[in-house]
């Protein structure tokens, strides 16, 4: 059935091309406006470092951005994905995840919303904007929540300062 469609619309980008060539009148055609494509983007761990700034650990071997709907979920392995100072400040559009999350320093936003069914432990950093629904209860201590919606049970433990920003 797939490839069946796709001749029709082959067949038929080829009689329109033809029907322009001959001179078909394009008033009748609209353009349209410019298209943003927003792409998936799975966790490999292919660098074998769990860290998130590291390009070989994603499916496309870049980093995230705002643009992308990550997911991390790599059943076999169990890594604990690290976020730290060094991953700097990164943006996502969405993010499902299935592994441990450390987040120990940089900032992380995220742009709509974030599904963790496994626990985030934060010791520093900052969790920028979206909902982030939580499935199982985990751990601040220490960090910024800035502009965030929860959905589940963060326990502040430890004596560091966690800040809440509204």
């Amino acid at each position: 059935l797939g490839s069946v469609r796709l001749q029709s619309l082959s067949t038929r980008w080829r009689s329109l091309r033809r029907w322009l060539a001959l001179g078909g009148d394009t008033g009748s055609l609209e353009s349209l406006e410019g298209r943003i494509f927003l792409d998936a983007v799975a966790w490999t761990g292919s660098a074998g470092d769990n860290l998130w700034h590291t390009p070989g650990n994603w499916s496309n071997s870049a980093v995230p951005t705002i643009v992308d709907d990550v997911s991390i979920n790599v059943p076999a392995s169990n890594p604990t994905i690290v976020f730290n100072g060094s991953s700097g400040s990164r943006a996502v559009r969405s993010l499902n995840m299935a592994e441990a999350f450390s987040i120990q320093g940089g900032t992380l936003q995220v742009a709509t919303t974030a599904m963790f069914t496994t626990t985030i432990s934060m010791s520093g950093g900052t969790i920028r904007g979206g909902s982030l629904t939580l499935q199982v209860p985990s751990t601040l201590d220490g960090g910024t929540l800035d502009g965030v919606t929860i959905n589940g049970d963060f326990r502040i433990v430890g004596n560091n300062a966690v800040t809440v920003v509204n």
